[in-house]
């Protein structure tokens, strides 16, 4: 069969039976292989949508494929691979411009870096090495357990000048402080 067209106005493309205003069974073609962009237009009472690809991203020559209604909602770039959302230019693999959410496992099987501040709620489990750069870390939590026997403190210490310890803060009428210091300038431990 080439071509069907019934009585109620569906046309068939390779059926005898189209049950869609156009349906077609088998492989299709768009686009005339000279214009830069090729899009099918989606129109509907709540907007439109276009589907399409065009020559405005930064894949191989600046090609890629698009979903768009005012603006790119997703990409990808021919030649990278790299799919955007939200990014019409993805320079990653995956290209998040805005929030993601996911509702199961997240398996990252290299490194992450997260370049502001990272939210964890619930458990996080790490098998591995910790390490934390900074100033100052906060735990605000009731109790902080560590399994070890042995905890390592000033391991970067390379003179005298340093206090070593850990120390807490209570009130009873007036403020105290206390735990076990190693008072740089006194030379010895404390309670």
């Amino acid at each position: 069969t080439i071509l069907t067209l019934r009585d109620s106005g569906k046309v068939g493309i390779g059926t005898y039976n189209p049950d869609k205003k156009l349906d077609i069974r088998g492989s299709v073609r768009i686009g005339d292989g000279t214009s830069l962009e090729q899009d099918i237009l989606f129109v509907s009472s709540n907007g439109n949508w276009k589907v399409g690809t065009n020559n405005s991203g930064n894949g191989t020559d600046n090609n890629h494929f698009y979903i768009y209604d005012t603006t790119h909602r997703l990409t990808v770039q021919k030649g990278t691979g790299n799919v955007g959302i939200g990014d019409a230019s993805p320079s990653y693999k995956l290209d998040v411009n805005g929030t993601g959410r996911f509702t199961s496992t997240l398996l990252v099987e290299g490194d992450a870096t997260v370049s502001s501040n990272l939210f964890v709620e619930g458990n996080a489990t790490i098998t591995g090495d910790l390490t934390i750069n900074g100033t100052t870390t906060t735990f605000n939590t009731t109790n902080v357990v560590v399994e070890d026997s042995l905890i390592s403190l000033a391991t970067n210490n390379t003179g005298d000048a340093v206090d070593i310890g850990f120390y807490g803060k209570y009130v009873s009428g007036s403020t105290y402080y206390t735990g076990l210091l190693r008072d740089a300038s006194a030379g010895g431990y404390h309670l």
